[in-house]
């Protein structure tokens, strides 16, 4: 019997479509036990992100955080000083 954990957020308030064009998915974040922070509105451990910026392509780590804003869920995105 598999037994489901209980998290602040639900996964569907996640969106994955968004979040895997910037280079993260859910499969990556549960695997390196990022998903469980996620889901429970805490700020995840530094990721990669892959951003395309007005032709640019852009690499950073950020922290990844789900807030509930307005009625709606977001991904905070906080990029990482290099210093």
């Amino acid at each position: 019997m598999v037994k489901m954990k209980n998290y602040v957020f639900p996964s569907e308030a996640v969106n994955w479509k968004e979040l895997e064009s910037i280079g993260v998915y859910r499969d990556d974040l549960e695997k390196n036990g990022e998903l469980e922070p996620l889901l429970n509105g805490e700020k995840t451990n530094p990721v990669n992100l892959h951003l395309m910026f007005h032709g640019m392509d852009i690499d950073l780590d950020a922290t990844l955080q789900l807030v509930h804003l307005d009625g709606s869920y977001i991904v905070e995105i906080k990029g990482i000083s290099a210093e």
